[in-house]
């Protein structure tokens, strides 16, 4: 029974998400990293809309590790009808540089 109530969730979860409006940023992009010749793996996150945190980053060479996995941010104005998630390919081996 906790089983399939879990699985019915799931299913909802997955159909909500489906019907979001979807920036798709994998048209015309690579499959392939170009640094570590691996297959790239396709990923979704929540757009993020409104200020930037101010939080400090350390800059790094994006030419060492050029697909991680990524935040994405839509800019500052908030409008009805803007895609909420993005779709993008990310390389593992590079997600793991990106961390260290």
């Amino acid at each position: 029974m906790k089983t399939r109530v879990s699985t019915i969730i799931a299913l909802i979860v997955i159909l909500s998400l489906q019907s979001c409006r979807t920036f798709d940023a994998n048209v015309g992009a690579n499959e392939t990293c170009k640094v570590h010749d691996e297959k790239m793996k396709v990923a979704r996150t929540w757009i993020k809309y409104g200020r930037r945190p101010m939080e400090a980053k350390i800059e790094s060479d994006s030419s060492e590790y050029p697909n991680p996995k990524q935040y994405y941010y839509g800019g500052c104005r908030i409008e009805k009808g803007r895609a909420k998630l993005y779709k993008y390919y990310y390389c593992s081996m590079c997600n793991k540089a990106a961390k260290n």
